[in-house]
């Protein structure tokens, strides 16, 4: 049988409870020192209305189990009709979505030839096996490609009515990674295979292909150690999501950008320049951030979904909808642990991709936006019939820039959500878009997967002109704390359901689970679209001319219930149950705020013994390692100031602009003496000494 705990069990354990507070508090004021988050700064103490626990199985819950040795390693690669393809280890399996039982399956080992070469180069057993890395559809063929102990093979399979017939095969190289763990996605499209790879075993040759077409190679303007997440094609093109090392931020130190890369369909490379290498290669940043004076970033784009029509925001108009898709990003892992969840409209990514391109004179120069002069005429972002017909002069040009100036910026620009805490990072997300809910609204149901086994089900609303997420549930689905690595909504024949997918196990879970809310009151604070209040009981509704159903999701209170439960003798312990499961206790707020005061106590004395220690001569100087470096400072030398040139930079990166102004070793304001624009003095920035990302 499968038990559900809720909220109010959750109080026995306030061990992990005071401490998921005190970090998520402790988080959010990190984060408003950085800068001011305003009408954000609520996302970082979210709630879910209800926590709950799944195990065993029955009432709406399934598990696909094998009696292969673990671990796994499943991920899903294919979802065809109501049919989800796993990948594994030596393995992949067509599984139903209806009831979560076996189609088919086919066993495919490395050759042994293979494995043996594997193992003499020192590779350990465990990698040298075949982990399926790609699977596509093809008409009634079926395209599988496996790393085959880091010989990249791919082969072709008939589909038959109980199996897979082996056909062809073929070498996978550009189609399939060589190590298991690095990070690739491929897509098939018009019967040709779009691979994000790379074309060695090292990992030194990151590559976009498409049969005989390429990124250009061993240039870090086009790709720059990347990790793919996704791709999907959206109208004539074909869209990748990763993230790499910014080369255009590498004059600041290393860092990690969020890109969206994008190449025609048709695309057949070009005439005598750029030969088997893409003519519409073009990137630009994805802007996850929290707004302020000094953004900050979620550098680290880690999965995201296709295009799909719907609205980061709840609407009633159904026509609001438009093509978007959702990401989740995360910092650094030498960082702030944090994660957040943006939305992107696809419009504003076309518009990116027609604006400014970003350049680079000389590799001593700056990046800076190419002035629109120097941009080729008509501009090269559309699809050319011929790739071939593409003059020289303009393939020159999309050689050396194919990174875009401007970012594509996040609907709202600012994340649906932050999970700022050290108990776990988003890793997955799908979403049920545009469902109708009983008040006539339009949501997007957002399901989130996490690194320990948990799922947020989550939506977005307008309130008082500022975007609300409202946390529903959050389910336990390992009690192993497995990393989630694979998420599908289903809903079709009147079944809907999650899928979920961890390295080990796959699971089904029903999208809601009203029937465990017994009063009014805590089926409308629920707050979740699929559930209302109807003749005693708390259930998804399948008509919605049941206009009777109480239902408020935007505030989770309805006056209605209030005259129900007025004649229900057990109120007075339904609204002490009602408070439980809603409401932070009393106990763990207040020791979340001590241990964050005396965290912040003990950290200013520290920075203050530091801040003390530096006030002898010598101490009080540039942070800039280099000391050829073309930014000058000011020493004092016998009590006297001697002025030096100092440049300043303004925010659009146009030519610098010479000051005369002393360099004091106190930081300046934003304004230029005797004037009132904005500039931003070089001399502040900072290398740390010893970073580097991993």
């Amino acid at each position: 049988m499968m038990r559900y705990i809720s909220t109010m069990d959750s109080k026995r354990f306030p061990g992990p409870t005071l401490w998921k507070y005190t970090t998520s508090i402790l988080i959010g004021f990190l984060f408003n020192t950085i800068g001011p988050i305003g009408c954000v700064s609520d996302k970082f103490l979210w709630k879910a209305n209800s926590e709950v626990v799944i195990q065993g199985v029955g009432n709406g819950v399934e598990w696909f189990t094998k009696n292969e040795t673990r671990p796994n390693h499943y991920r899903i690669l294919l979802v065809k009709d109501d049919n989800v393809l796993i990948a594994a280890r030596n393995y992949f399996y067509n599984i139903s979505m209806i009831s979560l039982q076996e189609n088919m399956h086919s066993r495919w080992d490395a050759s042994r030839i293979a494995v043996t070469e594997c193992l003499m180069k020192d590779k350990s057993e465990e990698v040298c096996q075949n982990y399926i890395r790609v699977i596509a559809l093809n008409d009634s063929d079926l395209l599988v490609c496996g790393t085959n102990a880091f010989k990249p093979i791919c082969r072709s399979y008939e589909i038959k009515r109980d199996s897979y017939v082996r056909r062809i095969s073929q070498n996978g190289v550009g189609s399939c990674p060589f190590d298991p763990n690095h990070n690739s996605t491929a897509l098939l499209v018009d019967h040709k295979l779009f691979a994000a790879t790379v074309a060695d075993t090292s990992g030194r040759d990151p590559l976009i292909f498409r049969g005989m077409i390429r990124t250009e190679q061993h240039d870090s303007r086009w790709l720059n150690e990347p990790d793919f997440v996704s791709t999907f094609d959206y109208e004539d093109k074909v869209y990748f999501v990763f993230r790499e090392a910014a080369v255009e931020n590498i004059n600041c130190g290393k860092a990690v950008f969020s890109r969206i890369a994008r190449v025609c369909k048709n695309d057949e490379g070009g005439k005598r320049s750029l030969v088997g290498t893409w003519t519409s290669f073009y990137k630009a940043r994805l802007n996850c951030s929290i707004p302020g004076e000094f953004p900050f970033y979620f550098n680290e784009v880690v999965h995201s979904t296709g295009v799909l029509k719907g609205n980061h925001i709840s609407s009633v108009d159904k026509h609001a909808a438009s093509d978007i898709f959702y990401a989740i990003f995360n910092t650094p892992e030498n960082s702030i642990p944090a994660s957040a969840i943006c939305a992107f409209s696809m419009g504003d990514v076309n518009k990116t991709f027609k604006s400014r391109f970003k350049g680079q004179e000389s590799s001593v120069h700056n990046w800076l936006a190419v002035h629109e002069k120097e941009t080729p005429v008509p501009h090269p972002e559309g699809c050319q019939s011929n790739s071939k017909n593409i003059p020289d002069q303009t393939l020159n040009f999309i050689k050396s820039h194919p990174l875009m100036n401007d970012a594509v910026p996040s609907l709202g620009h600012q994340p649906i959500l932050v999970n700022g805490g050290f108990n776990y990072r988003f890793t997955r997300i799908a979403v049920h878009q545009q469902y109708l809910a009983v008040d006539g609204r339009y949501y997007d149901i957002l399901f989130i997967g996490t690194n320990d086994g948990h799922v947020l089900k989550v939506i977005n609303i307008e309130q008082n002109g500022k975007m609300r997420s409202i946390v529903i549930e959050e389910l336990l689905v390992f009690k192993d704390k497995s990393m989630i690595v694979g998420l599908e909504v289903y809903h079709k024949f009147g079944l809907e359901k999650l899928i979920v997918v961890s390295g080990d196990d796959v699971v089904s879970i029903p999208l809601h689970r009203c029937h465990i809310k017994v009063t009014c009151r805590e089926c409308v604070a629920l707050q979740d679209p699929y559930c209302s209040w109807l003749d005693g009981k708390c259930s998804a509704f399948s008509s919605r001319r049941e206009i009777s159903r109480i239902q408020n999701i935007r505030v989770g209170f309805h006056a209605m219930c209030e005259e129900e439960e007025m004649n229900d003798p057990k109120f007075g312990q339904t609204l002490d149950n009602v408070a439980s499961a809603q409401m932070i206790p009393t106990s763990i707020f207040i020791g979340s705020l001590v241990l964050v005061f005396l965290f912040a106590g003990v950290l200013g004395f520290i920075i203050g013994f530091k801040v003390s220690t530096c006030r002898t001569p010598g101490e009080c100087e540039s942070p800039l390692d280099d000391p050829k470096a073309n930014l000058h400072h000011h020493h004092h030398h016998h009590h006297h100031r001697q002025d030096t040139d100092h440049y300043y930079a303004k925010p659009d990166n146009i030519v610098p602009t010479k000051y005369n102004n002393v360099w004091d070793c106190n930081p300046r304001g934003n304004k230029v003496p005797n004037t009132s624009t904005d500039f931003r003095s070089v001399n502040n920035y900072t290398n740390v000494r010893g970073k580097t990302y991993l």
